[in-house]
């Protein structure tokens, strides 16, 4: 008799880990998973990032090239004293 409970237990116990080890495995996979997802966000954010400062860059030259070509004028200079207050450039 005592050998039968023990046989039953060492299955019952031997069930439990298998579903903890199970469990235990797709916690993983999910935390990979999110893991992933994020990294592609991140990088998704850094391109758009790295985009947009070399749009502002160009601007900048624009501005600068146009302002050459007027001479200097006034008008423009302090739209970029505006647009650097705003932080339009950065």
């Amino acid at each position: 008799m005592f050998r039968a409970v023990r046989i039953i237990l060492f299955l019952v116990v031997g069930e439990l880990v298998a579903q903890f080890r199970l469990q235990l495995f797709m916690e993983g996979v999910k935390a990979k998973q999110s893991h992933d997802a994020l990294h592609m966000e991140v990088c998704c954010l850094q391109r758009n990032l790295q985009h947009a400062s070399t749009l502002m860059d160009l601007y900048k030259q624009k501005i600068f090239r146009l302002e050459d070509q007027v001479g200097g004028t006034f008008i423009l200079r302090s739209c970029i004293n505006l647009a650097a207050e705003l932080n339009i450039f950065y």
